[in-house]
């Protein structure tokens, strides 16, 4: 075999593998209630405060990237590169855990609106909880003149990586602060 090739597929048999993003997770909060009751309640917040919106993926080019021929003008709303449909947002529960979908926008500076997307899991046990929030990737809304591909794996030494994990970390406050809150009426 030419050792070129064997370079290059050592190479890319070793190369990082972002799918295997570390779960970001939150602190262990303490709550009233069985696991079922504080699962129940993770649930309802979840359903309350968390989004799992469509959205449209846009760029000017004819899919040659960078160097490739503009194709038509960006910022037209008209050219919806790619629809990424809307989803349940709750997936799965049942007495301990509650398994959810997320979509987050957040501000990027240059590149405009991003998305976060990552799968929540709410562990309960009892008198206390956990989120978890997987999977985590993200997709810029409207590349302007380069290719979009739509959702992509987030690299955790990447910039952005520390402001998705600061924007997860805020949305699983949000929800621990909804579960600890006991409804009696």
């Amino acid at each position: 075999m030419n050792p070129f090739a064997t370079a290059a597929f050592a190479l890319f048999l070793t190369a990082p593998s972002f799918a295997d993003t570390p779960a970001i997770e939150s602190e262990v909060f303490e709550a009233s209630g069985t696991h079922e009751e504080i699962a129940k309640r993770g649930e309802l917040c979840i359903a309350q405060l968390v989004k799992n919106d469509g959205l449209s993926v846009k760029d000017a080019t004819n899919g040659a990237g960078l160097l490739g021929t503009v194709a038509q003008n960006p910022f037209d709303p008209k050219n919806d590169k790619q629809l990424i449909q809307a989803g349940n947002v709750i997936v799965a529960s049942n007495a301990d855990t509650v398994v959810a979908n997320n979509r987050l926008p957040i501000q990027q500076f240059l590149t405009g609106r991003t998305i976060i997307q990552s799968v929540i899991t709410l562990f309960a046990k009892d008198g206390r909880f956990k989120i978890s929030h997987s999977d985590v990737q993200f997709a810029i809304q409207n590349t302007g003149y380069l290719d979009n591909n739509g959702f992509g794996p987030l690299d955790p030494k990447a910039k952005l990586y520390g402001k998705a994990s600061s924007a997860l970390q805020e949305l699983s406050t949000q929800i621990a602060q909804c579960v600890k809150q006991k409804s009696d009426w």
